[in-house]
């Protein structure tokens, strides 16, 4: 009986061997997906993050320039035509890395009832880090009756 057992054994030796290398394979195979997986994700998050902060940015020099056009106490520039950076952008909390540039072009529109100053305003914000960079345009347009 001893004998049956030994050469049974002996028949059999190395399966476990193979088995484990099958298994060690799966595992190496589940961890790289894992990984990459991981990595894309992170890819991902990064991504969002910097476009909401140059959606706002955008957003922010829209209303800057707007504001300047047409402040609170209602006086008003009338001719805009010009481009500049908000050089001080990048210094705020939360917006470290992006950078902003607005844009306003005005137009003298005349109808037959009288005449407009017609606004474009264009804001243009890229935020950055490390390998990634997001950049996001905002647009307004506006008019005002001529005095």
């Amino acid at each position: 009986m001893y004998s049956r057992f030994k050469s049974s054994m002996k028949k059999q030796q190395g399966n476990m061997l193979v088995m484990a290398m099958f298994a060690m394979v799966i595992l190496s195979l589940l961890g790289i997906s894992m990984a990459t997986l991981l990595t894309s994700s992170e890819r991902t998050i990064v991504n969002e993050v910097l476009g909401e902060r140059a959606e706002q940015a955008s957003r922010a020099g829209l209303e800057i320039l707007i504001y300047a056009i047409h402040p609170a106490n209602d006086s008003m520039i009338y001719i805009c035509n010009a481009s500049f950076n908000l050089t001080r952008f990048s210094t705020l909390e939360g917006m470290e890395g992006c950078s902003v540039v607005v844009r306003c072009d005005t137009r003298d529109v005349s109808f037959s009832g009288g005449r407009d100053w017609h606004y474009e305003v264009k804001s243009t914000a890229t935020c950055s880090a490390g390998d990634f960079t997001a950049v996001k345009t905002s647009t307004r347009s506006m008019t005002r009756r001529q005095n």
